[in-house]
Protein backbone atom coordinates (compact mmCIF):
# COMPACT_ATOMS: atom_id res chain seq x y z
CA UNK A 1 0.00 0.00 0.00
CA UNK A 2 3.00 2.19 0.88
CA UNK A 3 4.79 1.79 -2.32
CA UNK A 4 1.70 1.85 -4.52
CA UNK A 5 1.12 5.47 -2.41
CA UNK A 6 4.21 6.83 -3.40
CA UNK A 7 3.80 5.73 -6.99
CA UNK A 8 0.02 7.47 -7.37
CA UNK A 9 1.60 10.50 -5.60
CA UNK A 10 4.85 10.93 -7.56
CA UNK A 11 4.08 14.16 -9.17
CA UNK A 12 4.44 15.48 -5.75
CA UNK A 13 6.99 13.98 -4.24
CA UNK A 14 10.80 14.56 -5.18
CA UNK A 15 12.97 10.93 -6.08
CA UNK A 16 15.86 12.26 -3.99
CA UNK A 17 13.79 12.38 -0.47
CA UNK A 18 14.72 10.12 1.87
CA UNK A 19 11.94 8.24 2.46
CA UNK A 20 12.31 6.87 -1.66
CA UNK A 21 15.93 5.96 -0.27
CA UNK A 22 14.47 3.85 2.30
CA UNK A 23 11.77 2.46 -0.22
CA UNK A 24 14.31 1.24 -2.57
CA UNK A 25 16.18 -0.72 -0.14
CA UNK A 26 13.21 -2.20 1.23
CA UNK A 27 12.48 -3.19 -2.22
CA UNK A 28 16.27 -4.67 -2.54
CA UNK A 29 15.77 -6.70 0.38
CA UNK A 30 12.03 -7.93 1.32
CA UNK A 31 10.75 -7.57 -2.15
CA UNK A 32 13.39 -8.68 -4.78
CA UNK A 33 15.38 -10.42 -1.83
CA UNK A 34 12.78 -11.83 -0.72
CA UNK A 35 9.59 -14.63 -1.49
CA UNK A 36 7.04 -11.73 -1.92
CA UNK A 37 3.42 -12.84 -3.31
CA UNK A 38 3.38 -11.50 -7.27
CA UNK A 39 1.15 -8.31 -6.93
CA UNK A 40 3.90 -7.08 -4.11
CA UNK A 41 6.71 -7.37 -7.06
CA UNK A 42 4.27 -5.38 -9.51
CA UNK A 43 3.60 -2.98 -6.89
CA UNK A 44 7.42 -2.18 -6.88
CA UNK A 45 7.96 -2.28 -10.36
CA UNK A 46 5.15 0.29 -10.84
CA UNK A 47 7.34 2.52 -7.46
CA UNK A 48 11.06 1.61 -9.64
CA UNK A 49 9.23 3.19 -12.62
CA UNK A 50 8.16 6.13 -10.92
CA UNK A 51 11.36 7.07 -9.57
CA UNK A 52 13.58 5.28 -11.67
CA UNK A 53 15.79 8.93 -12.02
CA UNK A 54 16.92 7.82 -7.97
CA UNK A 55 18.83 5.17 -9.63
CA UNK A 56 20.93 7.42 -11.78
CA UNK A 57 22.87 8.83 -8.30
CA UNK A 58 23.20 5.55 -7.00
CA UNK A 59 24.56 3.40 -9.53
CA UNK A 60 25.51 1.04 -7.45
CA UNK A 61 21.90 -0.17 -7.10
CA UNK A 62 21.26 -0.70 -10.71
CA UNK A 63 22.30 -4.18 -10.99
CA UNK A 64 20.13 -5.87 -8.10
CA UNK A 65 17.26 -3.26 -9.21
CA UNK A 66 17.18 -3.42 -13.21
CA UNK A 67 18.39 -7.72 -13.21
CA UNK A 68 15.13 -7.97 -11.08
CA UNK A 69 12.83 -6.17 -13.14
CA UNK A 70 14.28 -8.03 -16.24
CA UNK A 71 13.35 -11.35 -14.34
CA UNK A 72 9.93 -10.51 -13.40
CA UNK A 73 9.04 -10.49 -16.92
CA UNK A 74 9.07 -13.92 -17.17
CA UNK A 75 5.71 -13.95 -14.80
CA UNK A 76 2.60 -13.25 -16.96
CA UNK A 77 1.37 -11.39 -13.82
CA UNK A 78 3.65 -9.00 -13.52
CA UNK A 79 5.13 -8.31 -17.32
CA UNK A 80 3.16 -5.94 -18.24
CA UNK A 81 4.48 -3.59 -15.17
CA UNK A 82 7.95 -5.28 -15.62
CA UNK A 83 8.15 -3.80 -19.54
CA UNK A 84 6.65 -0.21 -18.52
CA UNK A 85 9.27 -0.36 -15.92
CA UNK A 86 11.90 -1.07 -17.97
CA UNK A 87 10.42 1.58 -20.64
CA UNK A 88 10.86 4.31 -17.87
CA UNK A 89 14.36 3.43 -16.25
CA UNK A 90 15.58 3.79 -20.48
CA UNK A 91 14.22 7.57 -20.44
CA UNK A 92 16.21 8.22 -17.54
CA UNK A 93 19.03 5.99 -17.29
CA UNK A 94 19.59 4.75 -20.69
CA UNK A 95 23.68 4.48 -20.52
CA UNK A 96 23.53 2.58 -17.28
CA UNK A 97 20.86 -0.26 -18.46
CA UNK A 98 22.03 -3.36 -20.21
CA UNK A 99 20.51 -4.08 -23.56
CA UNK A 100 21.94 -7.60 -24.10
CA UNK A 101 19.59 -8.54 -20.68
CA UNK A 102 16.90 -6.55 -22.16
CA UNK A 103 17.52 -8.66 -26.23
CA UNK A 104 17.85 -11.95 -24.45
CA UNK A 105 14.50 -11.68 -22.49
CA UNK A 106 12.95 -10.36 -25.69
CA UNK A 107 13.89 -13.57 -27.48
CA UNK A 108 13.05 -16.16 -25.24
CA UNK A 109 10.18 -15.19 -22.89
CA UNK A 110 6.78 -15.46 -24.21
CA UNK A 111 5.35 -11.84 -24.40
CA UNK A 112 2.27 -10.26 -24.56
CA UNK A 113 1.92 -8.07 -28.15
CA UNK A 114 1.42 -5.21 -26.09
CA UNK A 115 4.12 -5.54 -23.34
CA UNK A 116 6.11 -6.39 -26.58
CA UNK A 117 5.44 -3.01 -28.13
CA UNK A 118 7.10 -1.70 -25.11
CA UNK A 119 9.88 -3.68 -24.96
CA UNK A 120 10.87 -2.44 -28.67
CA UNK A 121 10.49 1.33 -27.36
CA UNK A 122 12.51 0.50 -24.57
CA UNK A 123 15.42 -1.10 -26.79
CA UNK A 124 15.26 1.62 -29.62
CA UNK A 125 16.03 4.11 -26.78
CA UNK A 126 18.63 2.24 -25.62
CA UNK A 127 20.09 1.87 -29.27
CA UNK A 128 20.15 5.31 -29.15
CA UNK A 129 22.90 5.89 -26.67
CA UNK A 130 24.64 2.12 -26.75
CA UNK A 131 28.31 1.84 -28.79
CA UNK A 132 27.86 -1.84 -29.78
CA UNK A 133 27.49 -1.91 -33.25
CA UNK A 134 26.98 -5.30 -33.37
CA UNK A 135 24.15 -5.85 -30.85
CA UNK A 136 22.42 -2.59 -32.56
CA UNK A 137 23.06 -4.58 -35.88
CA UNK A 138 21.70 -7.91 -35.08
CA UNK A 139 18.89 -6.75 -32.79
CA UNK A 140 17.40 -4.24 -35.57
CA UNK A 141 17.68 -7.08 -38.23
CA UNK A 142 15.95 -9.51 -35.91
CA UNK A 143 13.03 -6.68 -35.22
CA UNK A 144 12.95 -5.30 -38.62
CA UNK A 145 12.55 -9.49 -40.12
CA UNK A 146 10.12 -10.09 -37.32
CA UNK A 147 7.07 -9.40 -39.43
CA UNK A 148 4.77 -12.91 -37.84
CA UNK A 149 1.29 -12.71 -36.24
CA UNK A 150 -0.74 -9.79 -36.28
CA UNK A 151 0.30 -7.14 -38.32
CA UNK A 152 -0.82 -4.48 -36.69
CA UNK A 153 1.38 -5.10 -33.75
CA UNK A 154 4.49 -5.29 -35.70
CA UNK A 155 3.50 -1.71 -37.09
CA UNK A 156 3.51 -0.42 -33.58
CA UNK A 157 6.84 -1.87 -33.09
CA UNK A 158 7.97 -0.37 -36.34
CA UNK A 159 6.74 2.75 -34.64
CA UNK A 160 8.14 2.83 -31.18
CA UNK A 161 11.74 2.25 -33.27
CA UNK A 162 11.21 4.96 -35.64
CA UNK A 163 10.03 7.43 -32.10
CA UNK A 164 13.56 6.89 -30.89
CA UNK A 165 16.04 5.85 -33.07
CA UNK A 166 18.44 8.22 -34.34
CA UNK A 167 17.03 9.91 -37.65
CA UNK A 168 19.98 8.24 -40.13
CA UNK A 169 18.79 4.36 -38.43
CA UNK A 170 15.25 5.29 -38.96
CA UNK A 171 15.76 5.77 -42.61
CA UNK A 172 17.03 2.66 -42.97
CA UNK A 173 13.60 1.35 -40.65
CA UNK A 174 11.92 2.93 -43.39
CA UNK A 175 13.53 1.59 -46.24
CA UNK A 176 13.00 -1.75 -44.86
CA UNK A 177 9.51 -1.67 -43.86
CA UNK A 178 8.06 0.24 -46.53
CA UNK A 179 7.17 -2.33 -48.40
CA UNK A 180 5.27 -4.45 -46.20
CA UNK A 181 3.33 -0.98 -44.46
CA UNK A 182 2.16 -0.41 -48.12
CA UNK A 183 1.14 -3.53 -49.24
CA UNK A 184 -0.45 -4.43 -46.48
CA UNK A 185 -2.78 -0.88 -46.38
CA UNK A 186 -3.89 -2.08 -50.15
CA UNK A 187 -4.25 -5.45 -49.00
CA UNK A 188 -6.99 -4.24 -45.79
CA UNK A 189 -10.45 -4.96 -46.83
CA UNK A 190 -11.83 -4.13 -43.30
CA UNK A 191 -14.85 -1.22 -42.59
CA UNK A 192 -12.69 0.12 -39.65
CA UNK A 193 -9.73 2.41 -39.69
CA UNK A 194 -7.53 0.30 -36.73
CA UNK A 195 -4.77 -0.99 -39.35
CA UNK A 196 -4.88 2.53 -41.37
CA UNK A 197 -4.50 4.42 -38.33
CA UNK A 198 -1.27 2.55 -36.76
CA UNK A 199 0.13 2.71 -40.52
CA UNK A 200 -0.08 6.87 -41.18
CA UNK A 201 1.24 7.03 -37.26
CA UNK A 202 3.83 5.48 -38.24
CA UNK A 203 4.61 7.59 -41.30
CA UNK A 204 3.64 10.33 -39.18
CA UNK A 205 6.71 9.79 -36.78
CA UNK A 206 9.30 8.98 -39.58
CA UNK A 207 8.50 12.12 -40.99
CA UNK A 208 9.14 14.32 -37.95
CA UNK A 209 12.11 12.15 -36.80
CA UNK A 210 14.13 12.68 -39.93
CA UNK A 211 13.02 15.54 -41.36
CA UNK A 212 14.90 16.51 -44.69
CA UNK A 213 15.98 12.73 -44.63
CA UNK A 214 12.75 11.45 -45.54
CA UNK A 215 12.89 13.78 -48.32
CA UNK A 216 13.93 10.75 -51.03
CA UNK A 217 10.31 9.09 -50.18
CA UNK A 218 8.28 12.31 -50.26
CA UNK A 219 6.59 11.72 -53.46
CA UNK A 220 6.53 8.43 -53.14
CA UNK A 221 4.44 8.52 -49.72
CA UNK A 222 1.90 11.60 -51.69
CA UNK A 223 1.12 8.98 -54.04
CA UNK A 224 0.36 6.22 -51.65
CA UNK A 225 -1.84 8.33 -49.94
CA UNK A 226 -3.58 9.34 -52.94
CA UNK A 227 -4.19 5.53 -54.13
CA UNK A 228 -4.98 4.52 -50.88
CA UNK A 229 -7.55 7.17 -50.25
CA UNK A 230 -9.31 6.52 -53.49
CA UNK A 231 -9.74 3.36 -52.90
CA UNK A 232 -10.40 2.69 -49.58
CA UNK A 233 -11.84 6.18 -48.54
CA UNK A 234 -10.54 5.86 -45.14
CA UNK A 235 -9.62 9.53 -42.91
CA UNK A 236 -6.40 8.26 -41.47
CA UNK A 237 -4.97 8.79 -45.16
CA UNK A 238 -6.05 12.65 -45.41
CA UNK A 239 -4.79 13.01 -41.72
CA UNK A 240 -1.43 11.36 -42.96
CA UNK A 241 -1.69 14.04 -45.70
CA UNK A 242 -2.03 17.03 -43.41
CA UNK A 243 1.31 15.54 -41.85
CA UNK A 244 3.31 16.04 -44.97
CA UNK A 245 1.63 19.38 -45.44
CA UNK A 246 2.84 20.84 -42.36
CA UNK A 247 6.54 19.30 -42.70
CA UNK A 248 7.51 19.80 -46.34
CA UNK A 249 4.88 23.01 -47.21
CA UNK A 250 7.35 23.86 -49.76
CA UNK A 251 7.04 19.97 -51.64
CA UNK A 252 6.69 20.33 -55.67
CA UNK A 253 4.38 18.11 -55.81
CA UNK A 254 1.89 19.29 -52.82
CA UNK A 255 -0.35 20.67 -54.97
CA UNK A 256 -0.96 17.38 -57.22
CA UNK A 257 -1.79 15.67 -54.31
CA UNK A 258 -4.52 18.60 -52.38
CA UNK A 259 -5.68 18.65 -55.91
CA UNK A 260 -6.47 14.44 -56.11
CA UNK A 261 -7.48 13.94 -52.39
CA UNK A 262 -9.84 17.01 -53.00
CA UNK A 263 -11.17 15.50 -56.18
CA UNK A 264 -11.85 11.86 -54.37
CA UNK A 265 -13.95 14.00 -51.49
CA UNK A 266 -15.71 15.62 -53.69
CA UNK A 267 -16.64 12.82 -55.94
CA UNK A 268 -17.94 10.66 -53.35
CA UNK A 269 -19.14 13.11 -50.94
CA UNK A 270 -21.63 16.57 -52.22
CA UNK A 271 -24.87 16.28 -49.73
CA UNK A 272 -25.58 16.83 -46.35
CA UNK A 273 -26.63 12.72 -46.35
CA UNK A 274 -23.12 11.66 -47.63
CA UNK A 275 -21.45 13.76 -44.93
CA UNK A 276 -23.95 11.89 -42.21
CA UNK A 277 -22.03 8.62 -43.63
CA UNK A 278 -18.93 9.69 -42.85
CA UNK A 279 -18.41 12.15 -40.28
CA UNK A 280 -14.54 11.54 -39.31
CA UNK A 281 -13.47 11.89 -43.24
CA UNK A 282 -15.08 14.91 -43.27
CA UNK A 283 -13.34 16.01 -39.89
CA UNK A 284 -10.30 15.24 -41.73
CA UNK A 285 -10.75 16.84 -44.55
CA UNK A 286 -10.97 19.97 -43.16
CA UNK A 287 -8.12 19.82 -41.00
CA UNK A 288 -6.08 18.86 -44.18
CA UNK A 289 -7.56 21.90 -45.89
CA UNK A 290 -6.83 24.45 -42.93
CA UNK A 291 -3.48 23.21 -43.06
CA UNK A 292 -2.68 23.35 -46.72
CA UNK A 293 -4.08 27.44 -46.36
CA UNK A 294 -2.52 28.31 -42.92
CA UNK A 295 1.36 26.47 -44.53
CA UNK A 296 0.70 26.07 -48.36
CA UNK A 297 -1.60 29.14 -49.28
CA UNK A 298 0.20 29.28 -52.45
CA UNK A 299 -0.42 26.03 -53.80
CA UNK A 300 -3.59 25.93 -51.80
CA UNK A 301 -5.88 25.81 -54.87
CA UNK A 302 -4.71 25.59 -58.57
CA UNK A 303 -8.27 26.53 -59.73
CA UNK A 304 -11.43 28.30 -58.66
CA UNK A 305 -13.61 25.17 -59.24
CA UNK A 306 -11.28 23.45 -56.34
CA UNK A 307 -11.45 26.50 -54.54
CA UNK A 308 -15.28 26.78 -54.74
CA UNK A 309 -15.82 23.33 -53.72
CA UNK A 310 -14.16 23.43 -51.00
CA UNK A 311 -15.72 26.95 -49.49
CA UNK A 312 -19.34 24.93 -50.74
CA UNK A 313 -18.29 22.05 -48.48
CA UNK A 314 -17.17 23.87 -45.26
CA UNK A 315 -21.11 25.45 -45.83
CA UNK A 316 -22.24 21.53 -46.36
CA UNK A 317 -20.20 20.65 -43.07
CA UNK A 318 -21.63 23.49 -40.91
CA UNK A 319 -25.04 22.36 -41.47
CA UNK A 320 -23.67 18.17 -40.35
CA UNK A 321 -23.61 19.40 -36.02
CA UNK A 322 -21.42 16.39 -35.83
CA UNK A 323 -19.02 18.02 -32.92
CA UNK A 324 -15.91 16.75 -34.48
CA UNK A 325 -17.01 17.59 -37.64
CA UNK A 326 -17.85 20.70 -36.74
CA UNK A 327 -14.54 21.69 -35.04
CA UNK A 328 -13.22 20.98 -38.21
CA UNK A 329 -14.78 23.24 -40.31
CA UNK A 330 -14.10 25.98 -37.91
CA UNK A 331 -10.69 25.50 -38.01
CA UNK A 332 -10.53 25.65 -41.64
CA UNK A 333 -12.61 29.12 -41.69
CA UNK A 334 -10.18 30.48 -39.14
CA UNK A 335 -7.26 29.45 -41.01
CA UNK A 336 -8.53 30.57 -44.44
CA UNK A 337 -9.37 33.44 -42.90
CA UNK A 338 -6.11 34.41 -41.13
CA UNK A 339 -3.80 33.10 -44.11
CA UNK A 340 -1.75 34.88 -47.22
CA UNK A 341 -5.41 34.43 -49.14
CA UNK A 342 -7.17 36.79 -47.26
CA UNK A 343 -4.22 39.20 -46.22
CA UNK A 344 -2.94 39.97 -50.16
CA UNK A 345 -6.87 40.35 -50.90
CA UNK A 346 -7.41 37.18 -53.02
CA UNK A 347 -10.72 36.67 -50.93
CA UNK A 348 -12.24 40.16 -51.82
CA UNK A 349 -14.40 38.87 -54.39
CA UNK A 350 -15.75 35.98 -52.67
CA UNK A 351 -16.08 37.38 -48.95
CA UNK A 352 -19.20 39.04 -48.63
CA UNK A 353 -21.32 36.34 -50.16
CA UNK A 354 -19.13 33.32 -48.01
CA UNK A 355 -20.25 36.24 -44.97
CA UNK A 356 -23.35 36.04 -45.99
CA UNK A 357 -23.85 32.60 -46.64
CA UNK A 358 -21.62 31.13 -43.32
CA UNK A 359 -23.28 33.51 -40.71
CA UNK A 360 -26.86 32.53 -41.93
CA UNK A 361 -25.63 28.57 -41.35
CA UNK A 362 -23.95 29.64 -37.70
CA UNK A 363 -26.98 31.84 -35.99
CA UNK A 364 -29.55 29.29 -37.53
CA UNK A 365 -27.63 26.80 -35.00
CA UNK A 366 -26.71 29.06 -32.48
CA UNK A 367 -30.70 29.95 -32.57
CA UNK A 368 -31.70 26.22 -32.71
CA UNK A 369 -29.88 25.53 -29.61
CA UNK A 370 -26.62 24.05 -30.75
CA UNK A 371 -23.68 25.18 -28.54
CA UNK A 372 -20.70 23.23 -30.14
CA UNK A 373 -17.57 25.25 -29.90
CA UNK A 374 -18.71 28.32 -29.23
CA UNK A 375 -15.14 29.11 -28.19
CA UNK A 376 -11.63 27.19 -26.72
CA UNK A 377 -8.75 28.24 -28.99
CA UNK A 378 -8.75 27.85 -32.88
CA UNK A 379 -12.06 26.05 -34.57
CA UNK A 380 -14.84 28.06 -32.44
CA UNK A 381 -17.97 30.28 -33.93
CA UNK A 382 -16.19 33.12 -31.58
CA UNK A 383 -12.92 32.93 -33.56
CA UNK A 384 -14.90 32.79 -36.69
CA UNK A 385 -17.05 35.48 -36.40
CA UNK A 386 -13.94 37.97 -34.83
CA UNK A 387 -12.05 36.91 -38.11
CA UNK A 388 -15.18 37.79 -40.30
CA UNK A 389 -15.43 40.93 -38.58
CA UNK A 390 -12.02 42.20 -39.03
CA UNK A 391 -11.91 41.78 -42.77
CA UNK A 392 -14.99 43.14 -43.41
CA UNK A 393 -16.75 44.35 -40.68
CA UNK A 394 -19.64 46.46 -42.52
CA UNK A 395 -20.50 43.34 -44.36
CA UNK A 396 -20.70 41.14 -40.62
CA UNK A 397 -22.45 43.19 -39.16
CA UNK A 398 -25.00 43.28 -41.72
CA UNK A 399 -25.68 39.73 -41.82
CA UNK A 400 -25.68 39.35 -38.02
CA UNK A 401 -28.40 42.14 -37.96
CA UNK A 402 -30.18 40.72 -40.84
CA UNK A 403 -30.45 37.52 -39.20
CA UNK A 404 -31.82 39.02 -36.29
CA UNK A 405 -28.60 38.14 -34.16
CA UNK A 406 -27.98 42.32 -32.96
CA UNK A 407 -26.87 41.30 -29.28
CA UNK A 408 -23.72 39.93 -31.36
CA UNK A 409 -23.25 42.33 -33.80
CA UNK A 410 -22.94 45.39 -30.93
CA UNK A 411 -20.68 43.02 -29.22
CA UNK A 412 -18.04 43.04 -31.94
CA UNK A 413 -17.85 46.87 -32.16
CA UNK A 414 -16.29 46.41 -28.92
CA UNK A 415 -13.58 43.79 -30.59
CA UNK A 416 -13.32 41.92 -27.35
CA UNK A 417 -13.07 37.79 -27.66
CA UNK A 418 -15.13 37.43 -24.29
CA UNK A 419 -17.81 39.95 -25.03
CA UNK A 420 -18.34 38.40 -28.20
CA UNK A 421 -18.52 34.86 -26.53
CA UNK A 422 -21.14 35.98 -23.59
CA UNK A 423 -23.20 37.87 -25.92
CA UNK A 424 -23.23 34.62 -28.43
CA UNK A 425 -24.53 32.95 -24.87
CA UNK A 426 -27.10 35.06 -24.12
CA UNK A 427 -28.45 35.22 -27.88
CA UNK A 428 -28.62 31.41 -27.61
CA UNK A 429 -30.31 32.04 -23.98
CA UNK A 430 -32.72 34.34 -25.58
CA UNK A 431 -33.33 32.41 -28.72
CA UNK A 432 -34.41 29.36 -26.40
CA UNK A 433 -36.66 32.01 -24.33
CA UNK A 434 -38.43 33.65 -27.33
CA UNK A 435 -37.10 37.19 -26.02
CA UNK A 436 -35.93 40.17 -27.46
CA UNK A 437 -32.11 39.11 -29.33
Amino acid sequence: AILLSFHGNDKFISYDCPEVSNLFQIIESHVFGGSQVEFVANTANLFVASYARWLSANQNRIPIIFGNVVKSIESSVIQTSACRCLNRMADEIPELMDLKSIVQAYHTVELDPKNAVFLVECMAKLISVHKDANLINETLKYLLTENTGVFAIYCEKLTALVRYLPPNITVDVVKHSWGALASAAKRDTSRDTALAEKVCRFYKHSVRATKSLFEPFLNELMNLFVILFNEKFKSPFLYGASILVSEFSNAPQLSQMILALSSTFFAKLSTLEQYTQAPDVVEEFFYLMGRVVQYSSKVAFKSNEQFELTLNASRIGLKLLHRDAYKAVLVFIESLLASELASNGSLNNILPSYIKGIVELLISNLANGTTMNLDGGSGSVCGVLLKFNNLNPTETSSQLNACGAFVISDSLLRADRRDVCNAIRRFINESRGGGRR
